[in-house]
């Protein structure tokens, strides 16, 4: 974790280094990829969810912000905080930070699911 000079987690520097991963790794059918799996993921694992928070929550996982959340959903700013709020209650969580850590995990407990489970070959008839 990077801390500021008073011992606090700097949540700035977190979501640049999330954008940064982004811009080293630009393959957009990866990134189409991982979205295709970890939404119906996250609906699963937190069925209190709505699609539009999942929406929400896959977005902040990408660090962007409020605002670019608000444009690239076609909603209000106020919009996007009231869901951030809402998410936070139901996963008892209180900030961003942890929710992108919470989604963090998840995304791991998926590839590792991914690497673990046998391959379907040709010759399966797949």
């Amino acid at each position: 974790m990077q801390n500021d000079s008073n011992g606090r987690i700097n949540v700035v520097g977190i979501a640049i280094g999330f954008k940064l991963l982004d811009l080293m790794h630009p393959d957009k059918e990866r990134a189409e990829k991982e979205k295709q799996v970890l939404i119906p993921e996250l609906l699963r694992a937190v069925p209190e969810l709505t699609s539009r928070e999942v929406e929400i929550v896959y977005l902040t996982a990408k660090a962007y912000t409020n605002i670019q959340i608000a444009e690239t959903l076609f909603i209000a700013e106020k919009t996007v905080k009231n869901h951030l709020f809402s998410i936070y209650d139901k996963l008892e969580i209180h900030n961003r930070l942890s929710l992108i850590n919470l989604v963090s995990t998840l995304r791991h407990d998926v590839g590792d699911h991914d690497r673990h489970s046998p391959k379907k070959s040709k010759a399966d008839g797949n």
